[in-house]
């Protein structure tokens, strides 16, 4: 007997990444929509993380400019430990 108070939630259609992330779950085939979907929105979140990390690197970049113009000596201090890090790691983070 079902549980009267369980939530049942449609099907995923093929065609969707919940339709793909389905077919993994039931370890049944994933056919050619489902997988263009998935590749598809990989794609995008994979496009929209590129563009965030340019605009990341763009605000540092205004940041550090913004210090080293108005505080010139905190950024020489910052900059001389930045580098020292970097070359006793050899630039691994």
């Amino acid at each position: 007997m079902p549980d009267a108070n369980r939530r049942h939630r449609p099907i995923p259609e093929c065609g969707t990444t919940a339709g793909y992330q389905r077919h993994r779950r039931h370890h049944e085939p994933i056919d050619d929509a489902c997988r263009a979907a998935n590749n598809a929105a990989r794609w995008r979140n994979k496009q929209q993380l590129a563009q965030r990390r340019k605009l990341e690197d763009a605000a540092r970049r205004l940041a550090a400019e913004a210090v080293e113009l108005g505080h010139p000596a905190a950024y020489e201090a910052l900059y001389a430990q930045a580098l020292r890090e970097e070359m006793a790691t050899g630039g691994a983070r």
